[in-house]
């Protein structure tokens, strides 16, 4: 408004404005965990209040209402810092927050036999750091589990089963894999000789073992120190005497 006053020689002037003050509300970023794998889907943050603000940062998609979606896989591993940002006409402000992407525990695993009734002794690998690893789930495809990193199991028929270890991080983040295991019968070790009369030829071995033998491996202990890998071996023998022989089968 605009005044004018006049009093003899003398005038006096005066303009008045409005002037409005507004107070900056409380501004907070809400929704986002501490923590992330690297295989979460999308998760859903929000702001207060809900109008006149933005967010931005790596994995960030701005929805335009006071929400936003943050990405693991977009935002990739690692420390991520989240801005949220307040304006209105001169109010402004900025908020601050920070979460961190995990990746999945990485590892393989193996066993030592695949043979029905047998200890079998299951072997745990890892690529991610083992102190970053915090459970082991074994299902064993025969009913039976175990919670140990590197567990013995006993199959107590043949067949086919389907081995799957799911390890879990110490934030959460998992990973399954599985491996088909075929399991069989112990072999039959059998075997027998012909010509142990010494100095007239070698002693020939005839190998009669039975079983599954497609991928065996043999050893043979002649009991005076040598050996020999062939299935059906000859070995004459330097003296004549009493040898304990030996025959093991690996399947």
């Amino acid at each position: 408004s605009y005044y004018k006053y006049l009093n003899g020689d003398s005038a006096l002037f005066q303009l008045k404005k409005i002037l409005t003050v507004e107070t900056l509300p409380e501004v907070s970023l809400n929704g986002l965990n501490d923590n992330y794998c690297i295989y979460t889907n999308s998760a859903s943050i929000s702001a207060t209040p809900s109008s006149f603000v933005q967010f931005s940062g790596p994995g960030i998609s701005d929805l335009g209402t006071g929400n936003a979606t943050f990405s693991p896989l977009i935002a990739g591993l690692g420390v991520k810092t989240i801005k949220l940002v307040y304006s209105k006409g001169v109010c402004y402000t900025e908020v601050f927050d920070s979460t961190r992407v995990n990746s999945a525990p990485d590892f393989s695993f193996s066993f030592d036999n695949s043979c029905v009734k047998n200890d079998i002794q299951f072997t745990f690998t890892p690529v991610t750091l083992p102190d970053s690893l915090d459970l082991f789930n074994w299902d064993f495809g025969d009913d039976a589990t175990s919670t140990e990193m590197e567990p013995l199991h006993v199959y107590q028929s043949t067949g086919t089963f389907t081995v799957t270890l799911k390890v879990t991080s110490i934030v959460g983040c998992e990973t399954t894999k599985e491996q088909l295991m075929v399991i069989d019968t112990l072999p039959k070790v059998n075997f027998s000789w012909t010509n142990e009369c010494y100095q007239t030829g070698p002693v020939v071995f005839n190998n009669t073992t039975t079983g599954n033998l497609t991928n065996a491996q043999y050893l043979w202990l002649y009991g005076d120190g040598s050996e020999s890998s062939l299935r059906n071996p000859e070995y004459e023998y330097s003296e004549k005497g009493f040898y304990p022989v030996k025959l093991i089968v690996t399947t």
